[in-house]
């Protein structure tokens, strides 16, 4: 990552763009800057309100919402104030192409612009819907922190998982879903759908090898296990807080957590690796048993390589690290409080 000078102190709220050569930023007192690909340069945006988001089509055409029901269209030369018949706050846009285009806010208001106007759609929230985003016209997600998912199928929304329902996902497919939190949901393509388990604390992680193979982790010690159609509690001897799991293969899962917890499942039995290392692990991801890693409190980065041992990672982030993936082995990233991120190239951070 390389910082960027925008010509503005003013706080930049949202970025968007459609190539590296033509990208937006978004903030406060109706700032909208513009990067060409070699320097960042103020646009006029004729409003001084807060603008909360921007999503562009193309480089002559994008929308910019914000404050009181703000709505500005760029046409490529200027930005033009757009009637969209509310003074609820927009905080969030996202869109498919010039005619088609989502807005959402304050209120659980939700927006449609179908290329001539912009008109309202009907959700069963007041709370603040503060993003929108979607794969496809037809499945447009919205959310805030005080409401539940809410999706349009194309004709309606409907309210999905509830407030607080999950702290981590994963899945199999586009239509095998699962999170994890308060409760377990399971998502089907269509619907969200609450199944039962015999847990009693939250739930942390969750790592799937295939819809009749998944693993959750939370807290207490709590290890499930689930085929498809019910969840069995794996006893793994302790009950440190488990907050991470990840698989090689099926018979070769990875859980991390508090008290040094690193154990391994090698198909018939749990195998604690933990390091000398004493910390609290919040990660784990690898490809293979000799290239993993676990990452936690205290700057702690641990790569397991062929010898079988822990290695620590010379990361000076000063930071408590929370996540590790990467998609090879000299490809490997690592996040943390305070924005931090880090990148791992095969030979240094």
């Amino acid at each position: 990552w390389t910082a960027m000078e925008t010509g503005t102190t003013a706080h930049l709220r949202a970025v968007h763009g459609t190539a590296g050569v033509d990208v937006l930023a978004v903030g406060e007192n109706g700032r909208i800057r513009r990067f060409d690909g070699a320097e960042w340069t103020g646009v006029d945006s004729g409003t001084l309100t807060n603008l909360w988001a921007v999503w562009a089509a193309g480089d002559a055409d994008a929308w910019a919402v914000g404050a009181d029901g703000t709505t500005l269209h760029w046409d490529g030369s200027s930005w033009t104030a757009v009637d969209t018949g509310t003074t609820e706050s927009i905080l969030g846009v996202h869109g498919f192409a010039s005619g088609d285009v989502w807005a959402v806010g304050t209120g659980g208001v939700a927006l449609h612009w179908n290329g001539t106007s912009w008109s309202p759609t009907a959700t069963d929230t007041t709370d603040d819907l503060r993003w929108v985003w979607g794969a496809e016209p037809d499945d447009v997600w919205a959310g805030g922190p005080s409401v539940p998912l809410h999706r349009w199928n194309g004709s309606e929304w409907s309210a999905g998982l509830p407030l607080g329902a999950f702290r981590a996902a994963g899945g199999s497919s586009t239509d095998d879903m699962w999170t994890v939190g308060e409760d377990i949901y399971h998502w089907n393509g269509r619907l969200w759908s609450q199944v039962s388990s015999t847990r009693s604390d939250y739930l942390e992680d969750a790592w799937g090898a295939s819809a009749d193979n998944i693993w959750l982790v939370g807290a207490a010690g709590w290890v499930l296990h689930g085929s498809g159609t019910s969840w069995t509690r794996v006893d793994i001897g302790d009950n440190p807080w488990l907050v991470g799991v990840w698989g090689v293969s099926p018979d070769d899962i990875w859980i991390v957590g508090g008290s040094s917890t690193i154990l391994r499942w090698d198909g018939a039995t749990w195998v604690d690796d933990r390091p000398t290392t004493s910390t609290f692990f919040n990660g784990v991801w690898g490809l293979a048993p000799d290239d993993m890693w676990v990452v936690g409190l205290e700057d702690i980065v641990l790569h397991r390589t062929g010898s079988g041992r822990w290695e620590t990672m010379g990361v000076s982030t000063y930071r408590y690290l929370r996540a590790v993936w990467g998609s090879a082995a000299d490809d490997v990233w690592v996040a943390g409080d305070g924005g931090k991120v880090v990148h791992w190239d095969g030979s240094s951070w």
